[in-house]
């Protein structure tokens, strides 16, 4: 499934990538608009998980996170610099 995210104050442009059975998400990221964020945390909300599932973040292979909190609270994005700065994160439902 795919899913086109909502853009924070035209920051960035997000989509993911969900499989049917949500047991994996893929996550895009590529700022267009470099604004400076003065050290305000910005967050990509996901959406099409299962929210009662656990997500391992395999950008950080010791967090796991439920899918109520990625779809809700959203992913923290970490600071990307550069002309059109991108991310892709990929979220593995561990049982």
């Amino acid at each position: 499934l795919y899913y086109r995210l909502n853009r924070e104050e035209n920051y960035f442009d997000a989509w993911e990538f969900v499989a049917e059975d949500g047991s994996e998400a893929l996550l895009n990221v590529v700022v267009t608009n470099p604004i400076p964020t003065n050290g305000r945390q910005v967050y990509v909300r996901l959406k099409g998980l299962i929210p009662d599932a656990r997500y391992k973040i395999t950008a950080d292979m010791r967090r796991v996170v439920t899918g109520e909190a990625l779809m809700k609270g959203g992913y923290a994005m970490p600071q990307l610099h550069g002309d059109y700065p991108s991310m892709q994160v990929h979220f593995i439902r561990v049982e």
